[in-house]
């Protein structure tokens, strides 16, 4: 089971997508992940709001380092299935 993102921090995300008009309907989304605490925490906002918001995208994960230790990647395997 997946914990939810901080609400604060969801608001702060959101705000800054509608803002700045970084998503939109029918997007495409390759997020490049390294395994830090930074682009996990992105991931798991952004399959929040792929499930939760208004516009529909699709998104995809690609491993930035190839030197990831095989502890991160069966992490993030955990946190994205494809659907």
């Amino acid at each position: 089971m997946q914990m939810k993102p901080p609400k604060s921090l969801l608001r702060h995300v959101g705000r800054a997508i509608h803002d700045f008009d970084m998503i939109r309907a029918g997007d495409r989304i390759l997020l490049g992940v390294s395994g830090g605490k930074d682009s996990l925490s992105l991931l798991h906002i952004l399959q929040h709001l792929r499930r939760h918001a208004p516009v529909s995208f699709e998104l995809g994960v690609i491993t930035v380092d190839p030197e990831v230790e095989e502890t991160v990647r069966r992490e993030m395997h955990r946190h994205f299935r494809p659907e």
